[in-house]
């Protein structure tokens, strides 16, 4: 039998001064085109942004909340907000990776998420998540990882899911990838139904497999967190009962390589 982790010794005060921590760093945001489309994000530590200042916010989420909109406004909210009372806007976007940075000018976010240094998860692993079930907001979930993911996993290939051919039946991988969601197989078995953003999301992004974090379309965006309150990966949707995240290693990447001097992170 396997020796006892820190995970075994962490205690419901941990969790419930935890939970508070973790909501103050996440936001509620809306993108409105005369149908409004509800969508989560979380703030981040940043530096040597173009046209971001000290006042401002730096929101991380995913980019599909921009699926087929036009002429849309972008309003966010944290957690004491009475209302939606900050506008926001797009300042950096990669579909193909689902993701998307926004800034809220003047948001003076007290309260900033912090990236895990190590992005190495095990199996079984405790994670949470703060997400949104329609009226049920900031809600804390509490899940486990249940395929296992590697620090260094940045993708190196530029293949769409819509021609990947997955071989994990054959051949274990050592950790999950949007292939392993989307793929050639999984569409031409479902080709009466259209997934065009999928089709194009890059085959090697690397994911987060769960279970226990809920997940609803308003979830999208939304943090996960280790025990110690460290991101390590962003939910993007569910499949097939459990819930996808985007990993750390490629949350880091996208805001270094948006950043004025490659740096991005405090």
């Amino acid at each position: 039998m396997s020796s006892p982790t820190d995970e075994d010794h962490l205690t419901d005060y941990h969790f419930a001064k935890l939970s508070d921590e973790l909501k103050r760093v996440t936001w509620v945001i809306k993108v409105d085109d005369g149908k409004p489309t509800v969508a989560t994000g979380f703030a981040i530590k940043f530096r040597d942004f173009m046209n971001v200042n000290d006042e401002d916010v730096l929101l991380l989420s995913c980019a599909h909340i921009l699926n087929n909109k036009q002429n849309y406004s972008i309003m966010a909210r944290k957690i004491d907000d009475k209302d939606f009372i900050f506008g926001a806007e797009i300042i950096a976007m990669k579909p193909t990776w689902d993701l998307s940075l926004l800034v809220v000018k003047g948001g003076n976010a007290i309260y900033s998420a912090e990236f895990a240094e190590d992005g190495a998860i095990s199996s079984c692993q405790t994670l949470l998540h703060v997400g949104h079930s329609q009226a049920l907001v900031y809600s804390v979930f509490v899940g486990r990882a249940v395929y296992p993911c590697v620090n260094d996993c940045l993708p190196r290939r530029r293949e769409i899911c819509d021609s990947y051919v997955c071989s994990s039946l054959n051949a274990t991988p050592d950790y999950r990838i949007m292939g392993h969601v989307w793929n050639e197989g999984y569409f031409r078995k479902h080709q009466s139904t259209h997934f065009p953003y999928e089709k194009n999301l890059y085959a090697h992004v690397p994911i987060i497999q769960c279970a226990g974090l809920y997940c609803k379309s308003i979830c999208a965006g939304g943090p996960v967190f280790n025990t110690q309150g460290h991101i390590v990966g962003m939910i993007i949707g569910e499949k097939d009962g459990c819930e996808i995240a985007i990993h750390v290693a490629l949350l880091k990447e996208f805001v270094r390589m948006n950043s004025t001097t490659n740096q991005g992170l405090l």
